[in-house]
């Protein structure tokens, strides 16, 4: 499973408008206030009401703040419909950085594929310096870990085990 783009948030999910009309098929969004969304690469939602909207992942932002206008995406994993198409949306239409169904997928996702990979870690020896990790571990100059050293390596009643290898 591989990793998915978290994309920032925008704290109180500030709204701002479109200032021109957009077709089903432009991919530039002139807005009145650039400040509400993140730095690009992102997401943004427009908006009529509840029941129909549109999520755009946006790859350019033309300034910070301001008036200006994003490059939006019209297609692809990130993006989503109410009407599970692209839509025209006439000057005025609501624009903001929400949190997204994408937002908690990828979050899920992530969180499900990093225990993954944990778990295989937890099952698999690990080649560090030559030495095999045993519960006595051996330093070079020969002498034994302290039990500290020895928990801070994973062995201990409270770890699962694990083999060091050191090469």
């Amino acid at each position: 499973m591989a990793q998915l783009t978290m994309y920032p948030g925008k704290a109180g999910s500030p709204k701002t408008t479109t200032t021109a009309d957009i077709t089903d098929s432009d991919t530039q969004l002139f807005l009145t206030e650039l400040s509400v969304l993140p730095a690009a690469p992102n997401l943004l939602i427009l908006s009529a009401s509840p029941t129909i909207w549109e999520v755009c992942p946006y790859t350019l932002k033309q300034s910070a703040s301001g008036a200006g206008y994003v490059t939006i995406v019209r297609s692809g994993a990130e993006w989503a419909s109410s009407t599970g198409l692209a839509q025209s949306w006439a000057s005025g239409t609501k624009v903001a950085r929400n949190f997204f169904l994408y937002d908690y997928s990828a979050l899920k996702n992530n969180v499900e594929d990093h225990e993954t990979r944990l778990g295989t870690v937890e099952d698999t020896d690990i080649l560090v310096l030559g030495y095999r990790y045993l519960p006595r571990f051996r330093y070079p100059s020969t002498r034994w870990a302290s039990n500290s050293v020895r928990k801070q390596l994973g062995y201990g009643p409270d770890s699962r085990s694990v083999n060091i290898w050191v090469i």
